[in-house]
């Protein structure tokens, strides 16, 4: 059972009131932080559900073959497992902000990656308020997933890449012959579009 206590002043009244409000709002709280924790799980397994029932609509409108379609639903059954790192668009107030803070934002999180290289290096050091401008016009993220392909062989350079995270598998072909080299964070690729 429970034990009734009875205040039999005012200060054990008001006591009592204060410790019933805590309680009541500190268990409003829990319920209210477990039903949001719930929701946004439910629309996630919703979501889920509706790209794998799409994705099977699409093998049977095209006639996908069998041997190709278990790889692909294994890929997006992966892919769907893991959580996407927030791009700057993926954040509504990003877009509240005035061009000048959103820009030395941009500069901020972009530096220590453009840093390293003497070009970057250099320029900034020249004319700071340039490399706002440029990190804000031409300088941007791109989260790849396991399998996904930078650039491909015999394809124009149209930009660099410096890898900030993971690893990459870079494979080149000379006189037919494959030859495989493991890219780690801190290396540029493609460099040659910096220059052209």
């Amino acid at each position: 059972g429970s034990l009734d206590i009875m205040p039999t002043n005012s200060v054990e009244r008001l006591v009592f009131v204060l410790a019933m409000l805590t309680g009541f709002f500190f268990g409003s709280t829990l319920v209210s932080i477990l039903a949001a924790a719930m929701m946004d799980f439910h629309f996630r397994q919703r979501h889920k559900k509706h790209n794998i029932r799409t994705l099977h609509q699409y093998f049977e409108e095209n006639d996908v073959s069998f041997s190709v379609a278990v790889p692909v639903q294994k890929e997006v059954w992966q892919r769907l497992a893991q959580r996407k790192r927030l791009q700057e668009d993926d954040v509504p107030a990003l877009a509240m902000l005035s061009v000048a803070l959103r820009s030395a934002l941009r500069f901020d999180i972009q530096r220590p990656h453009l840093m390293p290289h003497p070009m970057f290096r250099l320029w900034t050091g020249l004319d700071a308020q340039m490399m706002h401008r440029v990190c804000m016009n031409a300088v941007g993220f791109v989260v790849l997933r396991q399998h996904d392909e930078v650039f491909a062989a015999g394809g124009a350079a149209r930009s660099a890449y410096a890898l900030t995270a993971g690893e990459l598998l870079y494979t080149s072909a000379v006189s037919g012959v494959h030859q495989f080299t493991d890219v780690h964070p801190g290396t540029w690729l493609c460099e040659a579009a910096l220059w052209t």
